[in-house]
């Protein structure tokens, strides 16, 4: 009951945005209904249309990246296995080339694929600045050579250290107009930056600010469920989805309620969507999971030509954060 109540409290409609950008949608619809998928599955891949160009030349240059980062790994030796999945890199580019972020701030990039991503969305711009935060220096080693010295010279600084404990700093003012966190998936963490980061942002911001947040509806994070993973591809989706509600059934007696089911929140995400309901703060909200949202995502996967990419998107959400001021 605790998802289901957090999705129908007062003050957090999902999908309701300002006439632009248009990444959001003005409508207050719900990507986890059957019922208003079609709807929002069409505004979504009309995006993707509008971008198509761009993405394909991205999703090479995406390859050619993954590429320097295996030779780089071989001949360094470094174990670094983070990735975003297709369809969250494509539509985290989107949101930026529509928002035209002055700045970005990322907390999480590890490999730095969706630096990668980010970087290419704000050249394309032609405008705006991305910091990446992370507790690694293993990110320059891959995204130095990928992009042009002028690019990294007025595109990108990378600072090691606790992006938290940094951004929170009382003469550190918050001025970023997107945001991209993908660090650590618990509940602890989830507390750590709502509390100091995303509370502290909508004092200091005019007008919503678009946050990325990795990872959010997996399932397989949940314990009672892991073993109900497989593949995670589009043949196996729909026995793991059976396996997830027979697990939800027996934990929750005979009836199947939303806190037992795939459409639920792992990891930080419980603690995420807990607090956006609590506080009011979300102006808009989609996900392109697979699980919680497969009819979006599976558009989302064909009008990108990559089916199959549906099945291992790295499920995040995308919100935005209304101003105290508003």
């Amino acid at each position: 009951m605790l998802w289901h109540a957090v999705a129908m409290m007062p003050g957090i409609p999902w999908l309701t945005v300002q006439n632009k950008p248009s990444f959001f949608m003005k409508e207050q619809l719900d990507p986890l209904s059957e019922a208003d998928a079609p709807v929002v599955a069409a505004h979504y891949t009309g995006l993707v249309e509008k971008y198509r160009g761009e993405l394909d030349t991205q999703r090479q240059q995406a390859q050619q990246f993954i590429q320097v980062q295996a030779a780089q790994k071989a001949k360094s030796g470094l174990v670094c296995k983070g990735q975003i999945g297709a369809v969250e890199a494509a539509m985290l580019y989107i949101m930026i080339r529509e928002h035209k972020p002055a700045e970005t701030i990322e907390i999480g990039a590890l490999c730095g694929s969706s630096t990668r991503w980010i970087l290419a969305a704000l050249e394309r711009n032609g405008h705006g600045h991305l910091t990446t935060y992370d507790l690694h220096d293993y990110t320059p080693s891959f995204v130095n050579r990928s992009f042009a010295p002028s690019v990294l010279k007025h595109r990108w600084s990378f600072v090691q250290g606790d992006a938290i404990a940094a951004l929170d700093k009382d003469d550190v003012p918050f001025d970023a107009e997107l945001l991209f966190i993908d660090a650590l998936h618990r509940n602890s963490f989830a507390q750590l930056y709502t509390d100091r980061l995303l509370r502290k942002a909508a004092a200091a911001i005019s007008h919503p600010l678009p946050v990325f947040v990795h990872d959010i509806f997996s399932p397989f994070m949940i314990p009672a469920f892991k073993h109900c993973q497989t593949d995670m591809s589009l043949a196996t989706l729909r026995t793991e989805v059976d396996c997830i509600r027979r697990a939800a059934k027996a934990t929750s007696g005979n009836r199947l309620d939303l806190l037992y089911s795939e459409k639920q929140p792992g990891g930080e995400g419980i603690e995420l969507m807990a607090w956006l309901a609590r506080t009011a703060r979300s102006k808009a909200f989609v996900t392109f999971s697979m699980y919680a949202a497969p009819a979006v995502s599976r558009s989302i996967a064909r009008a990108l030509h990559r089916p199959d990419d549906a099945a291992n998107n790295n499920p995040a959400i995308f919100f935005l954060i209304k101003p105290d001021k508003h």
